[in-house]
Parts: C-alpha cells; structure tokens; sequence
C-alpha cells in the first residue's frame, strides 16, 4: 500500500516538474532574447556615436582647411595685386567722372555709367571683406585697416543707396548738390588703403608722421628767421622807397612790411630769389650778403636738417616695424603649432588622446597637413620620421604630452 501511495504521488509530481522546467526554458529564453535585444539597442548607439564624432570631426576639418585656404588666399601676392590694381583703376576712373561728369551719362542716377561701376567696385571691395572676415574670424576686427575697409563700404553703400533712391527727383541730380558731392570725394579715401599693400610706402608715411614734432619746431624757427630778416630788409631799404627816385621793383618787394614778409618766404623757396637779390643789391650793395646768409639759415641749413629729421625717424620706424614683423612672424609659427597640434587631434580617429602610428601615416601626406609643417620650418619629406622623433618613450604611439 505504501508503494503504490508514493508511486501515485511520483506520477502526481511528474506534471508540475516538466511545467517548472519549461517555465525556466521560457524566462531563459525570454533573457537572452533581451539581453541580445539591449546589445543590438547599444551596439545601435555606438555606431550612431562614432559616426556623429567623426561627422563632426570631418566638419571641423572641412572648416579648418577652408579658413587655412581663406588666409593663405587674401596673404598671396595676386589677391594683393588685385586688390591694388582695382582700388587704382577706380580712383582713375573718378577723375575721369569728375571731369566729363559721368553721372549723367547716358542718364542721371542709378543708370549712369559711375554708378554702374561704383556698383561693381562696391561689390569687389565687399567680396574682399567677406574673405578676410571668414580667414580671421574673431581677429579680423582687431586690425585697423579692416574698420578702415568696413567704414568705406557703409560710406559707399550709402552713396549708391542716396543716388538710386533719388534718381528721378526734381533736383535730377542729387549728385549736384554740394553735400553729396563732398560725401563722394570722401571715396578718395581708398588710396589709403594703398599704404596698406606698400611696405614702403608705409614706412615713409610713419616716418612723416613721427617727425611732425620735430618739423613743427623747425617751422617755427624757419618762420622766427623770415620775420627777422623782412624786419631787417624793410629798415635797410625803408630810405630808398619813400626817395622821389625810388625804384618800383623795390617798392614791390620789400615797400612794406607784409610784402618783406612775402619777399623774404619766396627767397628760402628759392623762387626768384636772384631777381630779388638783384633788385636789393642795386640800392644797397653789401645786401647780398644778407641774402646769402638767408639762404645758408633757411634753405640750406633748417631745411636739410628736417630732411635729416625725417629720413632718421624713417630708419626708426623701419627699425621698429621690422621687430614687429619679427614678433608677428612668431606669432604666426605658434599659430601654426596649434594648427598642428589640432591636426593631430583631428587624426585622432577613435578620440583616445593618443595618436597611434596607423592614425599618424593616414593623415602625415594630406595636404593641409604639409602646409601646416611648412609653416611652422619642417621638411614635409621627412614627415615620415617625424613620428619616431616625437614618440619619446618608444610606444608606437604620441599623446598630448608628446
């Protein structure tokens, strides 16, 4: 009886244990089902990651290498050339529209030929603008001759927006009006712009401008010996004017003061100052000798002593402009360092910090990158050793450090 008790229990129990067991078999397949569910979920994510960092990375790139090719643009010798050669024909071109008044020719306004080419050269001065502001960026507003740049588009904007806006007003031509037309001889400000481009040009300006002090006095003393030496003619030859001889040349030149004054500035110009000395010399022989210490004061001593003044200062500022050049020239290689170092972390493929060897040979013949090491003095035929060079402790592999 027991037997056949715990026999009709075992087949009782058999049921519920394969129940349990494909319960189990379902939740472990229920798992795995998820677990492989939730890899595909991540592996999905890094994929989608890795291609949006290396879309963003291709981007900046791509941006980088278009503001380096921007530079490198607006810094060549034909961009300046072009540049020069339309801010001449342009300011040509005024001379010819202020004499044969091109303004109105064929008609007045915005369908005459000075507008059509004060249009065109708006146009290039803006396109240049454009492409010096996107290779500087946020540097571009720092440099004077920028503002200066800036400043005359708005001026010569305004000018084609006033004359088109009033082209078929009573006036007929606003250009005719003493406002605008001294508004548009401010277009004459774009030669300056040439000092720009000019080295040396440049150099002579900062040397004028830095001997002003200097020149101010000598003015002053050059003026001090004009009046002292027309006082003195005026006393010497004071008898022979007021004679009923009197000679009228004499009269003329030295009758009175203020034409002593004229007479004596004419002299150290040396304009006719031997016909002035001939007319002295005949009323009063030991003049000349006067005369010729004017000259040996004014002429031949202040002034050469300002030209002496002037070419000083200009070595000066050559002096100072080529340190300049030298402190911009570092600055550009370190400019040119960080280039690099941004290269490298831009070949930087997985984003680790650490640039392997394989990462280093897929971008080291790309030409951004030999501009770069051009830049900054490296051969970019022996770019392939570079990477043996930099890998200090022998790893196959640079890190930020390196």
């Amino acid at each position: 009886g027991d037997a056949t008790t715990v026999s009709n229990g075992a087949a009782n129990h058999a049921p519920a244990r394969r129940m349990s067991r494909t319960g189990s078999q379902v939740a472990a397949r229920g798992s795995i089902k998820a677990l492989v569910k939730g890899s595909a979920h991540a592996t999905s994510d890094a994929t989608i990651a890795a291609v949006r960092a290396r879309t963003a990375t291709t981007a900046s790139s791509m941006r980088l290498t278009a503001q380096n090719d921007a530079q490198e643009l607006v810094e060549s010798l034909r961009f300046t050339i072009a540049v020069v050669v339309v801010v001449m024909a342009h300011t040509i071109f005024l001379a010819f529209d202020t004499d044969m008044e091109l303004d109105s020719f064929p008609e007045p306004g915005a369908r005459s030929l000075a507008f059509g080419v004060d249009m065109a050269c708006t146009v290039f001065y803006t396109i240049e603008a454009s492409i010096r502001a996107f290779a500087y960026r946020s540097k571009y507003l720092t440099s004077a001759w920028n503002l200066l740049d800036i400043t005359l588009i708005a001026m010569a904007v305004f000018d084609l927006v006033t004359l088109a806006s009033n082209a078929g007003s009573s006036s007929q031509a606003l250009s005719v009006t003493p406002g605008l037309r001294t508004l548009r001889l401010l277009r004459l400000a774009r030669l300056v712009r040439l000092f720009r481009f000019s080295r040396s040009l440049w150099m002579l300006v900062c040397g004028v401008v830095t001997s002003m002090r200097t020149v101010v006095w000598a003015w002053f003393l050059v003026g001090i010996i004009i009046y002292v030496f027309a006082l003195f003619f005026t006393r010497i030859f004071e008898p022979h004017v007021c004679s009923p001889t009197d000679d009228p040349e004499l009269k003329e030149y030295f009758g009175t003061f203020p034409r002593a004054m004229l007479s004596t500035f004419q002299v150290t110009t040396l304009e006719d100052w031997a016909a002035m000395t001939a007319v002295g010399v005949r009323a009063e022989g030991w003049v000349g000798v006067v005369f010729v210490l004017l000259l040996l004061l004014s002429t031949w001593g202040v002034m050469q002593a300002i030209i002496a003044v002037f070419v000083n200062n200009a070595l000066e500022a050559s002096t100072v402009r080529s340190k300049d050049l030298a402190k911009k020239a570092k600055e550009d290689q370190m400019a040119a360092c960080r280039q690099l170092c941004e290269v490298f972390r831009l070949a930087d493929l997985d984003g680790n910090g650490v640039l392997s060897k394989t990462e280093f040979q897929s971008v080291v013949k790309s030409p951004h990158f030999v501009r770069r090491l051009m830049d900054v003095g490296i051969d970019p035929s022996g770019a392939e050793s570079l990477f043996d060079i930099l890998d200090l402790d022998g790893s196959q592999s640079l890190d930020r450090l390196e």
